[in-house]
């Protein structure tokens, strides 16, 4: 699986205390081996076609997106409260019931 990281999530993760990007580097091995692995704790955003997040910790998730089958973009990786709110504004996840239209997502992705 290629994983393709948005210029946030390079942003993001270069701020995270080195245990976190430690334990991060751990979940990234298991997501390539099976995205699903419950592990993870892997779940889909609401609202969303193809978001979700993943646990790096019980406080840090990473979301990411299927670009096509075989590759997927990590769109941020933050504290759980930062990065919902990073897909409610800028990607247009519904974490939440409402009725907000969801923004193109040529806006996060560079280079498209």
């Amino acid at each position: 699986m290629n994983i393709l990281y948005t210029a946030e999530f390079q942003k993001q993760f270069h701020k995270l205390p080195e245990d976190i990007q430690t334990l991060y580097r751990r979940q990234e091995i298991l997501f390539q081996t099976n995205w699903r692995d419950p592990r993870l704790h892997t779940k889909k955003l609401v609202r969303q076609l193809n978001t979700f997040s993943f646990r790096v910790t019980r406080l840090y998730r990473v979301l990411f997106l299927f670009d096509s089958r075989d590759t997927v973009v990590f769109l941020t990786i933050a504290h759980r409260k930062d990065a919902y709110r990073f897909a409610t504004h800028h990607v247009g996840c519904m974490v939440r019931s409402d009725d907000r239209k969801s923004p193109p997502r040529s806006a996060w992705l560079l280079g498209r």
